[in-house]
């Protein structure tokens, strides 16, 4: 009896002890794989002596060293700043000549690059490490899924409000804000065919156009389409990122009003009506009073009136103002 015991517990735990081997071991192999689809490396020999790449750097491709350091020598970091994106094989000709360039040798050699815009504290677009073996590694988004992005096709249901590329965090993505019927959506579609949607609503800011998520978040995020079209990110700190790679904008039309409203409205009597604030969180049953420089009055069924800012009101709500003012300067030139 106790011969048995022994025996099916040796069993189970060598078949534990199999099992956590073979789990060791797919993770070790798993570690340095990475799918090329989505972050291209290409690995060369440490000897770059002889090295050479058949690749030229092409003439209108510029390039400055942001920042430079060196561990005696152990080794040597360089950030660059990129014109554009380029392709692996100029990326390891560049790598090349930046190496080779200074005459002392290291043990490794780690080169960023950085595209236009992005700040030298985030993360890079692409590496070049000699460690010693040189990795070209593209982080973001390479030149090809870049233009296959641009090419989708684009869903006729939707009105685009804008499309923007996005390189940020090393995670690069197309971006789209998108009307459909009454509702506005912003989309992610990353390089690997990954996508996620979320519904915005459309406020007003003086510094742009501000579009807030309707299920907030404890940090507050929101985006913003600045007057140059592009595309900016913030949170309850402030604007911490801008997309300058603008693949579409839509600005809204604008109505020319020769005759200004008046800068006091007193409305006529107006019939009771559920305005709305742009999160559609805050509701009041009101009518209309008055427009006084950028305020709205409302009146509340007991008498007590309410004063709001019209970019707090829904864009109905500033609509059905809009209306009303026009029809008091039509009847009273």
């Amino acid at each position: 009896m106790n011969s048995k015991v022994f025996n099916s517990r040796n069993l189970r735990s060598l078949f534990v002890f199999a099992w956590l081997v073979v789990a060791i071991v797919v993770f070790i192999a798993g570690c340095d794989a990475t799918d090329p689809s989505i972050n291209p490396t290409v690995e060369l020999p440490s000897d770059t002596t002889s090295l050479h790449s058949t690749a030229k750097i092409p003439d209108d491709l510029t390039y400055t060293i942001v920042d430079h350091g060196t561990l005696h020598r152990i080794k040597r970091s360089i950030q660059v700043r990129l014109s554009r994106k380029v392709s692996e094989e100029v990326l390891t000709a560049l790598a090349l000549k930046l190496k080779n360039a200074d005459p002392v040798t290291y043990e490794r050699t780690f080169i960023g690059y950085h595209l236009p815009g992005m700040p030298t504290d985030d993360v890079y677009w692409a590496t070049t490490h000699f460690n010693p073996i040189l990795k070209v590694r593209i982080l973001g988004l390479t030149v090809e899924q870049e233009e296959a992005l641009r090419k989708l096709p684009v869903d006729s249901t939707r009105k685009i409000i804008g499309s923007w590329i996005n390189e940020r965090l090393g995670s690069g993505s197309k971006v789209t804000i998108f009307q459909k019927g009454p509702r506005i959506f912003i989309e992610h579609i990353y390089g690997d065919g990954s996508s996620g949607i979320k519904e915005v609503v459309e406020t007003r800011s003086q510094n742009g156009r501000r579009f807030d998520f309707t299920k907030k978040n404890d940090f507050g995020d929101y985006y913003l389409i600045n007057s140059r079209g592009e595309l900016q990110q913030g949170d309850q700190d402030g604007l911490f990122w801008t997309m300058t790679t603008i693949v579409e904008y839509n600005p809204p039309r604008i109505e020319i009003i020769k005759s200004p409203i008046p800068a006091n409205v007193d409305f006529d009597p107006q019939p009771r009506r559920t305005f709305t604030d742009v999160s559609g969180e805050f509701k009041i049953e009101a009518t209309l009073v008055r427009f006084v420089d950028k305020t709205v009055t409302l009146q509340t069924d007991d008498g007590n009136e309410v004063n709001l800012a019209i970019d707090q009101l829904s864009m109905d709500d500033r609509n059905y103002i809009r209306g009303e003012a026009k029809k008091i300067r039509e009847t009273n030139p």
